[in-house]
């Protein structure tokens, strides 16, 4: 179960950061960019909102940050965790929250990746994706416009922008379970 999580937390990784703004030769030279990982935390069953918000609503207060948790689980779910990081860059101070839930579902284990950050943050829209990625489609999450694309391997990439936040999900789940699951899920802090 592990290794899966962190096997998507790396493709997750390297997909945002491939996705951030790049410069010119012609620009201003790049800013060195550090990473620090101010807070992180792990809790069991993953749909325990008020143990999440209890561990973490503080230091998401005091860095900025915001993400969604899921409110309950798919049916048939029968163990879950949730890990949640909260990751700030430096000299930027860039501040995008990543949730990881993983889940044992029939037999299977199952993950989703969530990453939220502000949408001011240079990461591309729905049209950049649309326009850089053919197969890209276009679906509603949590009643608003989003992108999803799935690769030859079967893992999705869905995107949409909710009020102040963008928001970034990669799993091997079905797109349309996963974006229906999506609506369950509540704001913390």
């Amino acid at each position: 179960m592990r290794r899966r999580t962190v096997a998507l937390f790396l493709a997750g990784a390297a997909l945002v950061s491939s996705c951030s703004p790049t410069t010119s030769a012609e620009s201003e030279s790049p800013v060195v960019t550090g990473i620090l990982q101010p807070f992180t935390a792990t809790w069991e069953p993953a749909d325990d909102v008020a143990q999440i918000m209890a561990l973490a609503r503080s230091d998401l207060i005091g860095l900025g940050g915001s993400v969604l948790v899921p409110a309950s689980l798919l049916p048939g779910t029968r163990e879950s965790a949730g890990r949640l990081t909260i990751t700030k860059t430096f000299p930027t101070d860039q501040i995008s929250v990543v949730v990881n839930i993983t889940f044992s579902q029939s037999q299977r284990e199952e993950t989703l990746s969530l990453t939220s950050a502000l949408i001011d943050s240079g990461h591309p829209t729905c049209a950049d994706r649309i326009t850089s990625h053919p197969d890209t489609r276009t679906v509603d999450v949590r009643s608003s416009p989003a992108c999803v694309l799935t690769n030859s391997a079967g893992l999705s990439f869905i995107e949409w922008a909710e009020e102040s936040h963008w928001y970034h999900v990669e799993t091997l789940m079905e797109p349309d379970v996963a974006t229906a699951w999506l609506t369950d899920w509540v704001p913390i802090p």
